[in-house]
This record gives structure tokens, sequence and C-alpha cells, in this order.
């Protein structure tokens, strides 16, 4: 045992001895076999798989039979947002790892990559399960209490009239198409937009390559438009099937053979060190604006879609085909919380 003795003499009062003892546990404490338990993998649960475990379980309240419909829906959502913000920081933070070339073992034994691999399979069992609930269940209830979202197909002419009037006069200016071919760079898309791919038909020649544009659909005007407020209950339609009716007023002359709805997350751990940042606010406005470079990690696109396109949207986007997700649905459901708060 060591030790040290420190002398004090008060003012007041007589010399203090201050020792300091430094201890040394018997050598039997802790045994070898404690020590290699606390470094096994097999004790360890993956940090990512448990919280997307976590969020399985919000996807289960939505699922619930007992569950009143319209927290349905609420869970539904917030199981969406969930997902995005996962995406954002969680799965970023991999990819950067990744790309980095960085391949280390977490404490649960798995490398990078195998968690990316668990994480993708994982949250395509989950999604699924999400739009099968979605659509098989929440929305013909939320239909019995009085709530629709119709094809915009299933109007009459009055209210595609209206319809039109609306899109010309509050849709179409703020509307921007960013027209893509051969030459040009792929546009920017901005993070967690919803977004439509427009595609035109090969010319006669064929020797131009077919173009294509990217239109992101509007946050500032409401995703849910009410339509039939002369009927009983609440109707709606969604903001893209509006533009994606009025498509070839954008493109005049232009012969459209099909339209895709997808969406877009990219990665938000900016990663701001406190032992690396001499001047916080700089770094953040630094931060703010390397935010055009952030990247894509994940695509979700709408079903029955050619694999050309799909392909085309990962390539140029840089997003591995295991993160992109076909959604048999409505894209960004976070947007259905605003019927939440409905009086039915």
């Amino acid at each position: 045992m060591n030790e040290a003795i420190l002398n004090l003499t008060s003012d007041n009062g007589p010399e203090i001895n201050f020792q300091k003892v430094q201890l040394n546990p018997p050598a039997n404490l802790v045994s070898q076999e404690t020590t290699s338990k606390y470094t096994n993998p097999y004790f360890y649960i993956n940090r990512e798989i448990s919280w997307l475990e976590f969020n399985r379980r919000v996807l289960e309240e939505a699922q619930d039979k007992l569950t009143p419909i319209m927290e349905k829906l609420k869970f539904a959502s917030i199981f969406s947002s969930n997902l995005d913000e996962y995406f954002m920081i969680r799965v970023g933070g991999l990819i950067q790892a990744q790309r980095a070339g960085k391949n280390d073992r977490d404490p649960s034994g798995k490398t990078v990559q195998e968690q990316l691999d668990n994480i993708a399979g994982l949250i395509k069992s989950l999604v699924a399960e999400q739009y099968v609930c979605l659509m098989n269940d929440i929305l013909p209830e939320v239909r019995k209490a009085g709530i629709f979202i119709h094809d915009i197909n299933e109007l009459d002419k009055t209210e595609n009239s209206r319809l039109d009037d609306y899109f010309n006069k509050q849709v179409l200016p703020a509307l921007t198409p960013l027209a893509v071919d051969s030459g040009d760079p792929f546009p920017f898309v901005t993070n967690l937009s919803l977004n439509l791919m427009v595609i035109f038909a090969q010319v006669p020649d064929g020797n131009i390559p077919r173009s294509y544009s990217i239109i992101e659909i509007p946050s500032v005007i409401p995703r849910l438009i009410r339509v039939n407020a002369e009927k009983k209950g609440y109707h709606y339609i969604l903001l893209e099937d509006l533009v994606r009716k009025n498509i070839s007023s954008l493109f005049p002359g232009m012969e459209i053979k099909q339209t895709i709805s997808f969406r877009i997350t990219r990665n938000r751990d900016y990663d701001l060190r406190a032992d690396e940042v001499v001047d916080l606010p700089q770094s953040i406005e630094k931060e703010i604006k390397e935010r055009s470079h952030q990247i894509a990690v994940r695509l979700e696109i709408e079903s029955n879609v050619p694999k050309t396109y799909a392909n085309i949207l990962t390539k140029e986007l840089h997003i591995d085909n295991k993160f992109t997700y076909e959604v048999n649905g409505p894209l960004n459901i976070c947007d259905l919380l605003y019927l939440y708060n409905l009086p039915v």
C-alpha cells in the first residue's frame, strides 16, 4: 500500500494531517471469467436493431384491434416519423462510417456492413406490415368514421372543374420543373420532400435518349385538399394526384409516358465534436451551407414502377438498392396525421 502525508496548519488550530491512501483490490475480486463475460458479444444487443424493435412496438399499437381507429392512424404516423429520424441520424451515420472505410465491430460483434444489412432487411419487413395495416385496416375504418381520401378520378365534372381552377391559381405558381437529360447533372432533391419523376416518351428517331423531369410537390400547400364540401363527412384528395392530373400543362407539346412519386431521406448527423470546434456559430454556419452535400440514404417510391426508373434514381442519388422501399400506398403518411384532429 502506498501512502502520502500532507501536513496543513490551520490559523486557529493545530496541525491537521491528511493521509492519501491508494487501495489495491484483492486479486481475486474480479475474475477473468467475469471480465471476458462483459466483453463477449453474446451478452449485447445491437443498438440500431434494438431501436427498430422499439419502433415495432409503436407499429403494434396501430395493429392492435383494441386501439381506437384515430389512435391507430396516429401510431402509424408516429412510426413513419420515427423512421425518418432513424434514417437521418442512425443509418446516415453508419453509411458515412462505411464510406470512410470503417468496418469495426460494435459491442454486439456486428461490423458496419452487417448492421446495415440487418437494418435494411428488418425495415423492409416493418414497412410492409405498416402499409398492410394502413390500407387494409386503418383507411377502411377511417372511411366508416366519415373521412374519405378519394382517387381524383372518382370526382364529378363540377368538382374537377373547381380543382382545375385551384390548381391554376394556387398550385401551378409554386411548381418548378427541373428537366434532366443525358447532358445535365441530376438536380438536388430536398430531404424528406415529396417529388414526381415525369418520364417523357421516346423521340421518334430514337437517337436522343429519353429525358425526364423532377417536380417537387410544394410543402407550403396542404397535402390534403378538401373536396365535395357539400357532402356529409370529410372528403379529400392528395395534392400529388392533382399535380399528376394537370402535369401536361407544365410541359406543353411534350408526350408524357409516366409519372412516378418518390421521396428521399438524407443524413443529418453533423458530427460537431466539442473538442474540434473553435468557433461554434461559424461551425454551425458551415454545416448549414454544406447541407446540399448531404448524402441520400433512403429512397421511397410508389409500387409497380419499372425497375429502369427506380434504378435511375438510386444511381443518380447514390443510394444502395437495399435501402429502396416500394410503398403500396401514399408516401409519407405523417401528413395524414392532420385527420386525427377532425371532430368525428
